[in-house]
């Protein structure tokens, strides 16, 4: 196995640890370096653990098995970017544009995803627990209903939007929407956004 990459600049966080600071350059060098290893047959899995990538541009980047593990990721471009079982348990992906993005079987365990744009991204497998997802968007994704998406920290818009689709599975299957979830439901950004008859 090839682990990349070497290290830029350091620098330390708020905690008082290292932090490795990379260009938009360097990761374009080091994303071309694990594509050409990968087309060689090598398996690549990238080390970019405590990494400072605020508000790189890593669109469409094959980041699949990459270790993200305490990474600033903050206003990153990730959009449709492949982080199949990556490891972002407790990066800061606030702001970050993950719309489209294959996060199966992911870790974002305790990650900082407030504000973060996951629009269209495949969350299958994917572990959330303690997770932040204050007003992240969440339209036409694919949400985990496991274990992995227990302790996750909601808003209020995210909580009205899962209301709806409960309420909707309730009434479709025949059963009674209770009141409390009717409420919560109509509230829900659908209704308007998508011209959703309330319950």
């Amino acid at each position: 196995m090839l682990f990349l990459p070497l290290r830029e600049i350091e620098k330390i966080n708020s905690k008082g640890a290292i932090m490795k600071k990379y260009t938009q350059e360097t990761m374009k060098a080091i994303l071309a370096a694990s594509d050409k290893a990968r087309r060689a047959g090598i398996q690549v899995q990238l080390n970019l653990n405590m990494a400072d990538l605020k508000g790189v541009n890593l669109e469409n980047a094959n980041l699949k098995n990459s270790d993200f593990e305490s990474a600033n990721l903050e206003n990153a471009d990730l959009r449709c970017a492949n982080l199949q079982n990556a490891d972002l348990r407790c990066a800061n992906l606030k702001g970050a544009n993950l719309k489209g993005a294959d996060l199966r079987c992911a870790i974002l365990q305790n990650a900082d995803l407030r504000w973060v744009n996951l629009k269209g991204a495949d969350l299958r497998c994917t572990n959330l627990k303690g997770a932040n997802l204050e007003g992240a968007n969440l339209d036409f994704s694919c949400l985990p209903l496991w274990c992995g998406s227990l302790s996750v920290v909601w808003d209020e818009r995210l909580i009205f939007q899962v209301a709806y689709h409960l309420a909707d599975m309730l009434k479709s299957t025949g059963m009674e929407v209770p009141e409390s979830i009717k409420d919560m439901a109509n509230q829900s950004h659908v209704i308007k956004k998508h011209d959703k008859d309330e319950f």
